[in-house]
């Protein structure tokens, strides 16, 4: 009987490809080709995210965002004791960019819009390297068909930096184990604490390198150790006082059937991309190493999230945007494999089914809350004496109603705000201050403006039992709008 001797590489590589012929022959793709692959791709989502950049009007997380960067910085820091220390480091980024670029719709959404052309760039850059620069050209493509990249490029949150950072740390993680050294060690760790300071739930994205590295790298263990081990480090205060914050997740719904069908919706766009896209992606799964790598980062941080939020919710869609070049490698993949006109015909069929969603989300309301439309309302209608009365605390955000009148809403047309004692994001409080003394405070003004979230059918209702007993006595609703996720009304004073 024969024992076959098992070498170093049969442990490291099981499959026998230490490179795929496919990754070996790109390295020896003219340059000009692998310029290709990361060039269109970053061009074309500085096209694509760039149409219409400002057309949506800020929802309510991005006005969290507006109104970090309108606040000193004395008084951010209090504050953020309170809540959202988790997005800390990014607001300070934020308000650090505001005080060069301004707070315009503009300036808050081009930090996205660049780290998402970045990411467009990286994902061709990263196919290019571990398949061909064909792959890395489609994946690239494929990513700028995505509706949600492009929503994500135009929102003034972490997510699209979070999505950078995330192929980043994958491209150098690719480097790492091609060739274990201390500086391609600290780079990865770099990239890695670039990723979880943006957004803690990103550093899910080690359960899938790790995976990797222990499936084919092994040799690179240590390394990919020590660079994990250092790059998550810097997160361990904001987990510390996130976890002292765990209200601000205490709205996200545990997980059911639900949740995975609007994870498919968030991530992709569209159910019906996101159902080709998979689809795509499982012809993919052959070539093995590359496919295992854009595999592990596609499916095993949902799960990783899925299992935590057992303990405690935290499935948010949004959360996993950081995934979606995953896939677009792996469906990109799969279309190197073919006849370039059968490519391009599924890329077509990507853009095709997206582009409802695309245009859709251009449109005021493109981010689920048409604010611009409330102001616009109130700077045509109101007159002077007016005043305006707001939730203390809404349930999905009580900044936003205020918020919205101060950024856009000039100051000439703004209804008196009676009841503001204390300006929202002051003395260590996110939420504004009201006076208790609701009758002598409003005083009797001819008319008020009631600015509500979401679309109600009884405006005054949730207001606070003292705005609601003088409003329902005297007063009586003249007219009401209700613009997608939120509601207007304009009370006039009882004769």
């Amino acid at each position: 009987m024969m024992i076959r001797a098992v070498s170093r590489m049969d442990l490291t590589d099981p499959w026998g490809e230490r490179l795929s012929r496919s990754a070996l022959a790109a390295r020896e793709e003219p340059r000009a080709a692998r310029t290709v692959a990361w060039l269109v791709p970053a061009l074309a989502m500085a096209l694509v995210g760039g149409v219409f950049l400002t057309r949506p009007a800020l929802w309510t997380d991005e006005l969290a965002t507006w109104g970090m960067t309108t606040t000193s910085w004395a008084d951010m820091w209090p504050v953020l004791r309170y809540v959202d220390a988790v997005l800390a480091p990014y607001y300070v980024l934020m308000r650090a960019w505001a005080e060069v670029a301004g707070t315009s719709d503009l300036a808050l959404r081009l930090p996205s819009l660049a780290a998402m052309v970045g990411a467009a760039a990286l994902t061709g850059r990263l196919g290019s390297r571990l398949v061909g620069p064909r792959t890395g050209l489609l994946a690239g493509l494929l990513l700028v068909a995505f509706p949600s990249a492009t929503r994500f490029a135009q929102e003034a949150r972490p997510y699209a930096l979070t999505v950078f950072a995330a192929v980043l740390a994958t491209l150098l993680l690719v480097r790492l184990v091609d060739r274990p050294t201390l500086p391609r060690t600290l780079a990865y760790a770099l990239a890695l604490a670039l990723l979880g300071m943006l957004h803690l739930i990103g550093l899910l994205l080690l359960v899938a390198h790790g995976w990797s590295v222990l499936a084919w790298r092994r040799e690179a263990l240590w390394h990919w150790l020590l660079g994990a081990a250092l790059g998550a480090l810097p997160a361990v205060p904001l987990i510390w006082f996130g976890s002292a914050q765990r209200s601000q997740v205490a709205y996200i719904p545990g997980l059911s059937d639900a949740t995975f069908g609007s994870y498919g919706t968030v991530l992709f766009g569209t159910l019906a991309v996101g159902l080709l896209v998979i689809a795509l992606s499982l012809f993919s799964l052959p070539l093995r190493h590359p496919a295992a790598v854009y595999t592990a980062w596609a499916v095993l941080p949902p799960f990783a999230l899925a299992a935590a939020s057992i303990w405690l919710p935290l499935f948010l869609p949004r959360y996993l945007i950081f995934t979606l070049p995953a896939w677009a490698l792996l469906a990109g993949v799969a279309l190197s494999r073919v006849r370039p006109a059968l490519a391009v015909t599924a890329l077509a069929g990507v853009l095709a089914l997206g582009a409802t969603a695309h245009v859709g989300l251009r449109q005021v309301d493109g981010h689920d809350e048409a604010t611009r439309v409330v102001a616009d309302i109130l700077t045509e209608r109101v007159t002077p004496g007016d005043a305006a009365v707001y939730a203390a605390a809404e349930p999905d955000g009580g900044w936003t109603t205020r918020d919205l009148v101060e950024h856009y809403v000039p100051a000439d047309r703004r209804p008196t705000d009676p009841l503001l004692a204390r300006p929202p994001r002051t003395d260590g409080v996110l939420l504004a201050g009201e006076c208790a003394e609701v009758s002598r405070c409003l005083g009797k003004p001819g008319r008020v403006w009631v600015v509500r979230l979401r679309e109600l059918d009884d405006p005054v209702q949730g207001l606070g039992a003292e705005k609601e007993k003088v409003l329902r006595s005297g007063y009586r609703t003249e007219q009401v709008w209700r613009p997608t996720g939120l509601t207007l009304a304009l009370m006039v004073r009882n004769r």
